[in-house]
């Protein structure tokens, strides 16, 4: 099989049963920008690396951290961080569990499946955080 028909299959083997967020930090470090700055954009996405957290039965937990900072010049103007936790029932327990022993498996999910699963709502953790600490918003691009 494919990398990609193995993702697909481990994907299958999961039910994203909620997605909750339980902690956002919006911080401003500077006075609001003047009209048409430039302003720079850098994100990531960390992981536990004790993620995924089994639960009782057939329930994974993973608790990713989202960080987005926007800075002028070099220096950072704004950070949200968002801290989710994501729970997972395993369909076919012993088979996720087989693929998941597959390194890079674990990051192509992480990456392509979680991040971009989470992003939509990050996207609107920006923008209300900026709303809420006093700075015009900026809008996080897509992610292809």
């Amino acid at each position: 099989m494919t990398k990609d028909q193995l993702l697909l299959e481990l994907i299958a083997g999961l039910e994203l049963r909620s997605i909750v967020p339980m902690k956002l930090e919006s911080e401003r470090f500077s006075d609001p920008p003047a009209v048409n700055s430039e302003l720079q954009l850098a994100s990531n996405v960390q992981f536990s690396d004790n993620d995924p957290e089994v639960q009782t039965g057939d329930n994974w937990v993973f608790r990713p951290r989202m960080i987005c900072e926007v800075s002028l010049a070099g220096a950072i103007h704004f950070r949200q961080t968002t801290y989710f936790v994501l729970l997972f029932g395993l369909k076919n327990m012993e088979r996720v569990q087989e693929l998941w022993t597959d390194l890079q498996l674990r990051k192509d999910f992480q990456e392509k499946q979680v991040t971009k699963t989470l992003w939509p709502l990050f996207r609107q953790h920006v923008i209300d955080g900026m709303s809420r600490v006093g700075l015009p918003f900026v809008t996080l691009p897509w992610l292809v």
